[in-house]
């Protein structure tokens, strides 16, 4: 989220079973709900920088906590150059490991994991599907990622986090690359493939927001031999949808903004993951959240599930959208995402 670069400088579904033709389906019920847990991507200007010196990983308690509250999953945020240190070169084993013991941590609270390169399409602050940065740049990062993490069926593959100031026909090709380098490995994970535009849900079918061509248009043509795509948007509730503000725009406003998205996928036989969504706690607000997330579970059949922005340990006890435990006591938000959760999970 476009907020969080701020704050780091300062402070710092499904499983196996998508495989129906002629697309993936989601099922009677939504597969996923949980939460992103922040850390790993913070302080990107610190490359590789220092663990928990410039940023951390989510610690066993954080699982066990988030667990407890009902949800499943965590997308986890991390950045791609403290993972690839150079263009092509090896993975990190040593972050690499960092990975894994998250994705273990996971499976031991029931959980999965959503490995999520919190990149905005760059790397070392090039676009992905320039001379500086060609699609096989990007394809060799899930190459090796999918490799690692081959058809375990506790993790998901994020593509990448919010592509932005790119056309949608651009961001497509680069994505095919990743779709083509993962599958090519054999692994059968479910792909989160994000639009241009921030990923956002509200302007999914707007063709000037995709510089000429719209995401659905562009992305609508991806190819994957697994079938075991969704497609993944992002969704905030304040006036220019930026996740900047504390205020709501009303209390309909969540789902109203996923109404045209829903349609989208519905009309194509695709399903949808909303990866980021955010709150503040006022009024107007909290009944926009539960808004949003019955909004989901009303359209289950075209919805996997969700993942709340955020949680961490390094966030501000101020931040608006901290779901965070403080001092042992739940944040206000949990009030609302904890009993959608349980009805997910059935934890």
């Amino acid at each position: 989220m476009r907020l969080f670069q701020t704050l780091r400088v300062s402070s710092i579904a499904l499983a196996a079973a998508l495989a129906c033709a002629p697309a993936a389906k989601a099922g009677s019920v939504l597969k996923y709900a949980g939460v992103n847990l922040s850390g790993a991507e913070f302080n990107s200007a610190a490359k590789p920088g220092v663990l928990y010196n410039d940023y951390v990983y989510p610690s066993d308690s954080d699982f066990a906590y988030f667990s407890r509250q009902g949800m499943n999953v965590v997308r986890l945020p991390f950045l791609w150059e403290r993972l690839q240190r150079s263009a092509g070169g090896k993975l990190d084993a040593t972050q690499l490991s960092y990975l894994r013991t998250a994705v273990t941590r996971a499976k031991n609270h029931g959980m999965k994991v959503i490995l999520d390169p919190h990149n905005y399409a760059k790397y070392y602050g090039r676009y992905i599907g320039t001379s500086a940065v060609p699609n096989a740049v990007f394809a060799d990062l899930w190459r090796q990622l999918a490799a690692a993490f081959k058809n375990d069926d506790a993790v998901m593959f994020g593509l990448m986090n919010e592509p932005n100031d790119m056309k949608a026909v651009t961001w497509a090709s680069a994505a095919q690359a990743g779709i083509s380098a993962i599958r090519n490995t054999g692994a059968k994970n479910l792909i989160l493939v994000p639009g241009v535009a921030w990923t956002g849900a509200h302007n999914w079918t707007v063709a000037s927001a995709g510089g000429g061509t719209s995401n659905g248009d562009a992305l609508l043509k991806l190819k994957d031999p697994a079938n075991k795509l969704a497609f993944e948007v992002h969704q905030y509730l304040d006036a220019d949808y930026s996740g900047t503000h504390s205020s709501c725009v009303s209390k309909t406003i969540g789902a109203d903004t996923l109404k045209s998205f829903t349609s989208w996928l519905r009309a194509h036989h695709k399903v949808g993951f909303l990866g980021e969504f955010g709150a503040a706690n006022n009024g107007t607000c909290m009944v926009a959240l539960d808004n949003m997330l019955e909004y989901m579970q009303s359209n289950k059949d075209v919805w996997l599930g969700w993942t709340y922005w955020a949680a961490g340990a390094w966030w501000p006890s101020n931040y608006m959208f901290n779901v965070q435990p403080y001092k042992g006591a739940s944040r206000p938000q949990m009030k609302i995402l904890a009993p959608h959760a349980h009805e997910v999970s059935g934890k």
